[in-house]
C-alpha cells in the first residue's frame, strides 16, 4: 500500500470495474421490474388487504342506539311504540311529536334525528356524532354527502364545531379535519340501501 505523508496507509481505491458492474446490475434489476408487469401485479396482491367497511347502526338496532337519542328520549319513543331504529324512521314527524308531547321534540327535530339515523345506517364507518354534524351542516341525504366538495364541507363543519351545539356534539373529541371529511365523502359513495341496513 502506498504511504502518504502522514505515515497512515491509504485505503485502496475501488476498482472501476467493480463499480461499473454493480451499477449495471442495479440498472438491469430496474429494467426487469419495469418489463415484468405480472410480477409487479403479484407484489401488489401481496400488499396488506384493507379491512371491510363497518356499519355502526342498523335499522334493527334499539332506538336508543340512534344518534341524538338518549335513554330518556328512547323511553318516550317506546311509549308510542317506537322501539327500533326502523320504527324511528317510519314515524311521521308531526304525528309522533304530538304523541310524545315534549316541548323540545318538535317535528323539525324529529326529522333531523331521522336524517341522522338514516346517514348512520347507510354510510359505512359513520358514527353518531358524525351524522349529527353532517345533518346540522345541511347534509341530510347520502347523495348530498357523496357529492360534497371536501373543502366546502370542511369549512362548514369547522364553523359548526365552533358553535355551542357543535361543542356539545364533539365534547372532548376533536373537530373533523380534512382527512375525516374526505373519508365521509368517500364512504358515502359506498353507501348501502336502507333496506340492507
Amino acid at each position: 500500500m502506498p504511504v502518504v505523508e502522514t505515515g497512515v496507509p491509504e485505503e485502496p481505491l475501488a476498482k472501476p470495474q467493480a463499480v461499473d458492474a454493480a451499477h449495471r446490475i442495479e440498472e438491469q434489476n430496474e429494467r426487469d421490474e419495469r418489463q415484468n408487469p405480472e410480477e409487479a401485479a403479484e407484489e401488489a396482491n401481496d400488499a396488506p388487504v384493507s379491512k371491510p367497511l363497518r356499519f355502526y347502526l342498523s335499522v334493527s338496532d334499539p332506538i336508543v342506539d340512534a344518534p341524538s337519542i338518549g335513554n330518556k328520549t328512547a323511553k318516550r319513543f317506546n311509549k308510542i311504540g317506537a322501539k327500533t331504529v326502523s320504527d324511528l324512521l317510519a314515524l311521521d314527524p308531526t304525528s309522533a311529536a304530538a304523541r310524545i308531547n315534549a316541548r323540545h321534540i318538535t317535528p323539525d327535530v324529529l326529522g333531523q334525528w331521522q336524517a341522522q339515523a338514516t346517514l348512520a345506517c347507510r354510510i359505512p364507518q359513520i358514527r353518531g356524532h358524525d351524522a349529527q354534524i353532517l345533518v346540522a351542516c345541511g347534509y341530510d341525504h347520502v347523495d348530498a354527502v357523496a357529492d360534497a366538495d371536501v373543502n366546502r364541507l370542511l369549512a362548514e363543519t369547522e364553523a359548526f364545531a365552533a358553535t355551542s351545539q357543535g361543542e356539545r356534539i364533539i365534547r372532548s373529541g376533536k373537530a373533523p379535519d380534512h382527512a375525516e371529511v374526505s373519508d365521509w365523502i368517500n364512504w358515502a359513495q359506498q353507501a348501502r340501501p336502507l333496506k340492507a341496513a
